[in-house]
C-alpha cells in the first residue's frame, strides 16, 4: 500500500467515524488528507471503494485480536474462551472510535460495509472451525463437526456481535459473557477433559 493510499484512507476513517459514512464527501476525505480530490480519486474509484477498505481493515483488526488470543498459552478451552473474548473486546474498541464507529463494522444501509462484514463472519467461521478442530484432535473438544459446531458457537455468541453489542452497556455484557462461556465452552469438553 502506498503512503498516500494509507494518508486517505486514515483521514476517510477519521472522517467517518465522527461524521458517518453518508454525511462525508470525497471532497472531504481530500481537504482531511491534504491532498487534490483528484488524488483520492486515484487512489479509490468511489466513496464505496474507501468504505469497503476501512471496513475490511476493521474486520482484519478483530480476526487478528482472535488469533493473538487463541496463540497464548493455556489450555484449549481457556485459549478458546480468550478468542471470544478478545472478538467482543475487538468489537467494542473498533466501535467506540467517533460517533459512527460501529458503522464501519456493521451497517444495515452500507453495501460496501455489508461485504466487508459477510467475509468476515466467513473467515471467522474458519477460525474457529480451525480451532474446534484442533481441540477434538487433541481429545479435548467433542466436536463431530468443527464446521457445523462452529456456526452454531457463533450463533450462541451472535448477542455478542454487531449491531447488537453496541447497543448495551459494557459491564453487564462482560457478566453475561463469562455466564456464556461458562455455559458454552464447558459443554464442547470430552469427560477426560472437564474432570
Amino acid at each position: 500500500m502506498t503512503d498516500r493510499r494509507q494518508h486517505i484512507l486514515d483521514a476517510a476513517a477519521r472522517l467517518f467515524n465522527q461524521y458517518g459514512p453518508q454525511k462525508t464527501t470525497m471532497a472531504d476525505i481530500a481537504r482531511e488528507a491534504s491532498v487534490g480530490v483528484g488524488s483520492v480519486y486515484l487512489e479509490f474509484p468511489n466513496k464505496d471503494a474507501l468504505l469497503l477498505a476501512i471496513s475490511e481493515r476493521r474486520h482484519a483488526g478483530v480476526l487478528g485480536a482472535i488469533e493473538r488470543a487463541w496463540s497464548s498459552p493455556g489450555s484449549l478451552e481457556t485459549r478458546l474462551e480468550r478468542a471470544l473474548t478478545a472478538r467482543l473486546d475487538a468489537f467494542l474498541d473498533c466501535g467506540s472510535v467517533g460517533l459512527h464507529g460501529a458503522d464501519l463494522l456493521h451497517c444495515g444501509s452500507c453495501g460496501p460495509v455489508q461485504r466487508a462484514h459477510h467475509a468476515f463472519r466467513e473467515a471467522e467461521h474458519t477460525l474457529f472451525a480451525g480451532f474446534l478442530a484442533q481441540g477434538a484432535q487433541e481429545g479435548v473438544f467433542t466436536v463431530s463437526s468443527p464446521e457445523r459446531t462452529a456456526r452454531a458457537l457463533l450463533l450462541a455468541y451472535e448477542a455478542f456481535s454487531p449491531p447488537s453489542v453496541f447497543k448495551r452497556e459494557r459491564a453487564p455484557l462482560r457478566e453475561c459473557l463469562a455466564e456464556l462461556h461458562r455455559l458454552m465452552l464447558r459443554g464442547l469438553l470430552t469427560r477426560e477433559a472437564s474432570r
